[in-house]
């Protein structure tokens, strides 16, 4: 999980990768992103990555949209929830359990789904 540290340092890299295209040293973008995609770029929390130009051309507009902000990584829309069941589903397989608990967990998706969900 991403803690605002590493949000902050993954933005900044970004952020270096693109400030010569903000800073005017680079004549044409596309080739210099290119270039630059060439080999994995060393990325802070997940390491050597290979990126596409158009990547990096993303990275450029959303800073020229959100500034330094905007290259931080998003937060997950499903934290703290299951993105496997919803909660009903949830609440049948609990139930379930606890009236059969000698049941086997392979056995109870079967006891809970009617035939018409196969």
């Amino acid at each position: 999980m991403l803690d605002d540290s590493i949000r902050e340092a993954i933005a900044l890299k970004k952020f270096s990768l693109i400030s010569p295209v903000l800073n005017g040293q680079v004549e044409n973008q596309k080739a210099y992103f290119k270039e630059l995609c060439q080999d994995p770029i060393e990325m802070p929390y997940y390491g050597p990555r290979k990126y596409s130009y158009k990547t990096l051309q993303h990275w450029l507009s959303e800073y020229m949209r959100g500034g330094i902000d905007a290259l931080k990584p998003g937060y997950r829309t499903d934290k703290g929830k299951s993105r496997k069941i919803n909660a009903e589903l949830a609440e049948k397989i609990i139930q379930k359990k606890a009236d059969n608990p000698r049941m086997p967990v392979t056995v109870l998706p079967f006891s809970i789904l009617s035939k018409s969900e196969f």
